[in-house]
């Protein structure tokens, strides 16, 4: 979760990578829209308000039910492991997000629903790029990087197969970053599978400070 306070509200990005919903809460005293003070928008734009946080929560939940289907079916019919198909994802990421050439970085990585295994650590050391071992409890233990409101040398990377894709034998899948509360950025990826490899189609940003 990310949040941005203003005088005039709080912007709220809520649910895993690439399965955000957006909460836009009215300060106190506040004058709300006829339609309801709490909106909500996907990632593809569609838009919804509330009149009550109750109605609101009870939509996240819905939504998150929805989602959480589209990514258990992706996996039924995946070819390959989720853990290989997301590495080229990974890598683009990291490399775009422009953490890799920093220096004295510390690198934490969630791959699928869990911690970077040893193997794909050593695929990326080979390329030069050194990922903590036991990222995702080590991140869970350590200060969340999210609340520190500097840019900070503790970059989290996250890759989770979302859904199947609309074009045959393609797979979509979310990614993201931060370092710091401002610095964050979240991407939708479109994957090819062919054999036992994935290659990158298409990658659309959805948002990034």
């Amino acid at each position: 979760m990310r949040s941005k306070d203003s005088t005039c509200g709080r912007l709220i990005y809520v649910a895993p990578v690439g399965a955000a919903l957006v909460l836009l809460l009215l300060a106190p005293g506040a004058r709300a829209a006829e339609s309801g003070p709490y909106g909500a928008c996907d990632d593809d734009g569609k838009c919804r308000r509330f009149k009550t946080e109750g109605e609101f929560k009870r939509y996240q939940d819905v939504y998150a039910a929805e989602r959480a289907a589209m990514r258990r079916k992706a996996l039924r019919v995946l070819p390959v492991n989720e853990m290989d198909c997301g590495m080229p994802v990974l890598i683009d990421l990291m490399e775009s997000s422009g953490a890799v050439k920093e220096k004295d970085t510390q690198l934490y990585v969630t791959l699928g629903e869990g911690d970077i295994n040893a193997l794909h650590r050593e695929e990326l050391a080979r390329q030069g790029i050194h990922v903590l071992a036991g990222s995702a409890s080590r991140r869970r233990t350590e200060d969340n990087q999210r609340t520190d409101p500097r840019h900070t040398k503790r970059w989290g990377f996250s890759v989770m197969l979302l859904s199947v894709g609309s074009v045959p034998e393609t797979f979509d899948m979310g990614a993201g970053y931060a370092c710091g509360s401002l610095c964050m950025g979240r991407l939708h990826y479109t994957v090819r599978v062919a054999g036992k490899r994935c290659t990158i189609v298409s990658k659309q940003l959805l948002a990034v400070s």
